[in-house]
């Protein structure tokens, strides 16, 4: 009888578009199977009168909401970004329904496995919705990696 070799499971991991925290420097995680597509460009909508204040985006003939992850934690984003990228997410809700989002970033997206050594994070500094995390750890160089809970933010717009 043979078995399959275990393998790692691959992540993105992104740098926020935010100044160090207490000397940290901010990651947004994400498991590489919520990537569906990554874009330079986004059709911009005009806010729904249901949420008026959520940005949304035409991806092929779905409306999907555009997400800030540092605006949506209270962080200062860092104004000096000449342009933005996206990455339409998906991700099943506790229920096991599929929902979609666009997540905006503006620094390279660093796809690796998921085997590296790290310390599970006493504290993020965000300043809202921390609720909205699913885990945090450190790595060496003073990274902190957060793992949003995307149906969590979805779930509250």
């Amino acid at each position: 009888m043979s078995t399959l070799p275990q393998t790692s499971p691959e992540v993105a991991m992104i740098m926020a578009n935010t100044p160090p925290i207490d000397g940290w420097n901010i990651y947004w995680l994400i498991s590489k199977r919520q990537v569906e597509y990554i874009l330079t460009d986004i059709a911009k909508l005009p806010p729904s009168a249901e949420h008026p204040h959520l940005e949304r985006a035409q991806y092929q003939e779905e409306m999907l909401p555009v997400v800030s992850l540092e605006k949506h934690f209270g962080l200062e984003e860092s104004t000096s970004v000449s342009s933005y990228r996206y990455i339409v997410t998906k991700s099943p809700t506790p229920e096991g329904k599929l929902v979609k989002a666009i997540l905006r970033f503006s620094h390279p997206i660093r796809v690796r496995k998921l085997n590296f050594n790290s310390v599970t994070a006493q504290h993020t500094g965000l300043r809202e919705n921390a609720a909205h995390i699913l885990g945090a750890f450190t790595l060496p160089d003073n990274q902190l990696v957060i793992i949003p809970d995307i149906p969590g933010i979805l779930q509250r717009s």
